[in-house]
């Protein structure tokens, strides 16, 4: 199985590629440098105690660093002419996209439609960014999950290969939201490759389309803090 992943450098995706790494070996790779940008402040609020607790709840499992063996590409955008050429220089039986801008036409052409993306919310209801914080902010919490799924032209529409929900605990809190949809993305991923080598992957049609949902805004990811707080203290064990 030869697997191309597309991503950032983050904690998240450190751990999940190395997790992942664990099982299939990830032969190539492709950091993607830019960063979406708003006109509007989308500062993190607990970004701080987000980082602490990845760093100690991620790396006392997996090396805070990619293993060695993996080749590594950095490239401006995901959509470039270089990324283009990647398709034709490496083998590749499914490229996983987790953290970068949306995947243009082009790309997905070149990849032979075989790219499927991590998306940490359920996409039939919550499509683009922030997607947990806004199923937070619409009390909607039976709503935060992942999902994966194979991209098409639009965003967050394709065909499902995973989904699920999260299940809170009386001990989360809102900064250890991504880390808890990451360790759901990493459990369906090795089950769609298990699936993909077997021959028995499963595609289900999106009947109805989430709504998108663009970046939060630093008062609304604060008020988000308070309710998540709220609801975990009096509906969670």
């Amino acid at each position: 199985m030869n697997i191309i992943i597309f991503s950032t450098e983050d904690y998240h995706h450190t751990y999940y590629i190395n997790k992942i790494n664990e099982i299939y070996p990830i032969n190539l790779v492709v950091y993607e440098r830019r960063r979406l940008k708003k006109d509007y402040d989308t500062t993190n609020p607990y970004q701080v105690d987000q980082d602490k607790f990845e760093k100690s709840y991620f790396f006392s499992k997996v090396s805070n660093k990619i293993d060695r063996k993996i080749k590594i590409i950095k490239v401006k955008s995901i959509n470039s002419k270089e990324v283009s050429e990647i398709a034709l220089n490496f083998k590749y039986d499914i490229v996983i996209v987790f953290g970068c801008g949306k995947i243009n036409e082009t790309i997905i052409r070149d990849y032979d439609n075989k790219i499927i993306n991590i998306h940490r919310g359920l996409a039939s209801k919550y499509r683009g960014l922030d997607s947990e914080l806004w199923a937070i902010k619409n009390y909607d919490f039976q709503s935060i999950g992942t999902t994966i799924h194979y991209i098409d032209k639009n965003l967050d529409t394709g065909d499902i290969v995973y989904q699920k929900r999260l299940t809170l605990r009386k001990d989360d809190q809102i900064y250890k939201l991504r880390a808890k949809t990451t360790e759901l993305a990493v459990e369906g991923t090795l089950k769609f490759i298990n699936d993909l080598i077997l021959q028995k992957v499963v595609k289900l049609k999106q009947e109805k389309y989430g709504r998108y949902y663009s970046s939060m805004d630093l008062l609304e990811k604060k008020d988000c803090e308070k309710m998540f707080q709220n609801y975990i203290r009096n509906n969670c064990k």
